[in-house]
């Protein structure tokens, strides 16, 4: 089981994902195999109708370390509808099969990270 920070809404609201694998590959293959990760689509807005596993509200008394571990975090994931959920996995960003949104990934070689959108015919 890996423990994955999750932000929903642009981190209006934190969640741990308590997600059933062992490895960062074996999530990847999960998210990217997903048609619909949308969570406004769904009866409530719960994560845990979403994501597989367990999902745990953060408290206020853990926002301070939750972000901490948000950022530090080899993987994180941004949980909203089909145009804006995705996956990162060490600064690499994973858009599942249902993704309806402008794609867009990270340029690393900048001096501060720069985030560079592509249509679907740069894939």
């Amino acid at each position: 089981m890996i423990r994955i920070p999750v932000h929903i809404d642009y981190g209006a609201e934190q969640y741990y994902w308590y997600a059933p694998f062992q490895t960062g590959q074996e999530v990847c293959n999960w998210w990217l195999a997903q048609t619909d990760l949308d969570l406004y689509s769904k009866i409530t807005t719960h994560p845990e109708e979403v994501l597989i596993g367990t999902v745990s509200a953060v408290s206020k008394n853990q926002l301070d370390a939750f972000e901490q571990e948000f950022t530090k975090s080899p993987i994180t994931v941004h949980l909203d509808n089909d145009y804006n959920s995705y996956l990162i996995i060490n600064r690499m960003i994973y858009f599942h099969q249902g993704f309806k949104g402008k794609k867009w990934t990270i340029n690393h070689k900048e001096a501060q990270p720069v985030l560079r959108f592509f249509d679907d015919s740069d894939n």
